[in-house]
């Protein structure tokens, strides 16, 4: 009976630990699935991206050194797509999970859709400049 308990309390805390937490975005908690079709993952990965980028605007620049910029999105060369500036006032550890999750589901898409690119990659940035309070890269 204690060996049935313990797999038993073994297995909640798996259960828990993979429950998705209900307080993130409804497009978060998606991802590119195998029956998917392509218009439902190509929404899903613009959902995300436009939420990316309403939470790595949501900071007006006033300081340099109060931002850094981070790579997002990969093509099927295995290089990002894009650059975005983001706040360290921000809660980082989140935002750059989204932007992480962001770039597994890309690569996701790339590979389920035999997606290929000419492999051109924008220039990687070399620092944050605030203008008219928005961050730019450069």
């Amino acid at each position: 009976m204690k060996r049935v308990l313990f797999v038993m309390a073994i297995a909640m805390v798996f259960l828990l630990a993979c429950d998705k937490d209900d307080s993130e975005p409804e497009a978060i908690q998606s991802e590119i699935r195998r029956g998917s079709t392509q218009a439902e993952d190509n929404q899903l990965l613009s959902d995300l991206y436009i939420e990316i980028l309403s939470i790595s605007s949501s900071q007006p620049c006033a300081n340099e050194s109060d931002w850094k910029w981070t790579a997002i999105g990969i093509n099927s060369c295995g290089d990002p797509t894009g650059y975005l500036p983001y706040s360290t006032k921000l809660d980082v550890d989140s935002f750059l999970s989204k932007v992480s999750f962001y770039t597994n589901q890309q690569d996701a898409y790339n590979k389920k859709w035999g997606i290929v690119s000419d492999c051109n990659s924008p220039q990687e940035p070399s620092g944050v400049i605030c203008r008219d309070g928005l961050a730019q890269l450069y």
